[in-house]
């Protein structure tokens, strides 16, 4: 009798031993699974902030992606324009056939040109300020801009005071192939050592649009004002930049207005500098991704094109400031979640044991 007894005892504790794995693994099973909603909720979450930041960061590129587009269409349309002018295209059909004009006619013509390229000049930035114009501009001194015409070797014909040296842009216009478009040239580095861009259209001759007579430079150093149009109006980011790139012989050039003797001027980097946000901006354009900006900061970057250059327009804001928050809060979730799912199944212990 005690033998069956004990028997009995023997098979309830190994029934009230199976049941208590069986609520055990179903703990972790719930656990498990509430632990899992909780991530997916905390990740949905993530993500939705990061796509309220690529949203942010698209809306700024395409603006001021158009501004800076329609800055270079400009200013290809103001030399295109002049270019056009029919003194200027007689001028040099004069210089190319005689047209009988005689030296006194072609002084006279050229006496027009000059006030003419001032007018054009003055009116559109292309000189530093109100300077005289004159006949073959001294190019011996340091210059910043100004509007030059050219014979097809880059030699100055006529030009306003200080223009710069025209022979690199003349030079890369020939290497580019082009013969009757217009081309904007650079940045390069100027003579004053700032960024330096040229605009070159072909002229052609007063009955001949078929072979250029020579050529129409405007010379710009970038200055505080054109930078001034990558500032995204009413900005909010703190962290937020926009800067200009150029990717030539593997390395990324950054377009600044400072000289390259200024302590904050910022070297070319390698392009192929692991996780740098620049490159992947000009190599993924209108994609997005977390990087390393060049100053060793990780951000949120993007990028886009502008359009008639081979520049990229590129912004960041950083992680901190872009996915802080949503990390943050993927972490309160997932730490909250987990310290209730622990203290629920603490309690239903507690309980299978009383």
């Amino acid at each position: 009798m005690i033998i069956k007894v004990a028997t009995k005892m023997d098979g309830s504790q190994k029934n009230v031993k199976n049941k208590a794995i069986v609520v055990f693994l179903m703990m972790i099973i719930l656990g498990i699974a509430a632990m899992y909603m909780a991530l997916r909720f905390a990740t949905s979450e993530e993500n939705r902030e990061k796509l309220m930041w690529q949203n942010r960061i698209s809306v700024v590129l395409s603006g001021r992606s158009e501004v800076l587009s329609g800055w270079v269409t400009d200013q290809k349309a103001i030399l295109q324009t002049l270019a056009d002018n029919s003194s200027l295209r007689l001028y040099f059909s004069n210089i190319s056939n005689d047209m009988g004009l005689g030296e006194e006619g072609k002084e006279a013509l050229g006496e027009y040109l000059l006030p003419l390229l001032n007018d054009r000049a003055l009116q559109n930035g292309f000189v530093v300020e109100n300077e005289d114009f004159v006949v073959k501009a001294n190019v011996e001194k340091l210059k910043k801009a100004g509007l030059a015409l050219t014979d097809l070797q880059g030699q100055i014909i006529i030009a306003t005071a200080n223009m710069p040296t025209t022979l690199p842009a003349v030079s890369a216009y020939m290497q580019a192939g082009a013969n009757v478009d217009t081309m904007m040239i650079g940045p390069y580095e100027g003579e004053e050592g700032l960024s330096t861009v040229a605009f070159i259209t072909p002229v052609f001759g007063i009955d001949d649009d078929q072979s250029a007579l020579g050529f129409l430079i405007g010379i710009k150093a970038l200055n505080q004002p054109f930078f001034n149009m990558l500032i995204q109006p009413g900005e909010v980011a703190v962290t937020a930049r926009n800067y200009l790139i150029q990717k030539q012989n593997g390395m990324i050039n950054y377009i600044s207005n400072l000289a390259r003797a200024d302590p904050n001027f910022q070297d070319p980097i390698d392009a192929s500098t692991p996780s740098l946000a620049a490159n992947f901006a000009y190599e993924n354009l209108g994609h997005f991704a977390t990087m390393m900006n060049y100053n060793g900061e990780d951000v949120f970057v993007s990028g886009n094109s502008i359009s008639g250059t081979d520049w990229v327009l590129v912004r960041t804001v950083s992680t901190q400031e872009a996915l802080g928050p949503a990390a943050s809060r993927k972490r309160s979730i997932i730490i909250i979640s987990g310290l209730l799912i622990l203290s629920f199944g603490i309690i239903l212990i507690l309980i299978w044991r009383h």
